[in-house]
């Protein structure tokens, strides 16, 4: 799958998005993505992470966090119950988007052209990477982050 013409795009985010966490939402499944805008942070599989031609049935590690935009919870007493926060950190990254609701082999599709496009650079890739679900102009778009870094100096 080809991210697009140019490959994965640089990102600077200049401050952090903030969702509500949420234990019960599911990233792949179409139940919750209907639930408007959601964030969900997935570990990559060590041995997958640094390959050109990582393994997509190996690459996925586990689900970190959870999170979805939107109001915040409130309990019957009406306090506002916010158990924790789930962000995407401001910072370097990575990014390539879909305008589409992708399933679980899209999004591993999408995220294993990240990290190639992030290798032949010669980046410093995080060991995990971030999946964001919204909805422009009426229709599903699908992002992926993956925090990154310049190598810095080579050597001589």
């Amino acid at each position: 799958m080809a991210v697009n013409e140019e490959g994965a795009r640089r990102l600077e985010l200049l401050s952090p998005l903030v969702y509500h966490g949420r234990a019960d939402l599911a990233p792949f499944s179409c139940e919750t993505r209907g639930e408007g805008e959601q964030l969900f942070c997935f570990a990559i599989d060590e041995a997958q992470s640094r390959r050109i031609d990582p393994d997509a049935g190996a690459f996925l590690g586990p689900l970190r966090a959870a999170g979805y935009l939107g109001a915040a919870p409130v309990s019957s007493g009406g306090a506002v119950e916010l158990p924790w926060e789930v962000e995407l950190p401001k910072g370097s990254y990575l990014f390539a988007q879909k305008r589409e609701a992708l399933g679980k082999d899209a999004v591993i599709g999408l995220a294993i052209e990240v990290q190639k496009d992030g290798l032949w650079e010669r980046l410093r890739l995080g060991a995990c990477f971030y999946l964001r679900y919204l909805y422009e102009e009426g229709s599903a778009v699908t992002q992926v982050f993956r925090p990154c870094q310049d190598p810095g100096p080579h050597p001589r």
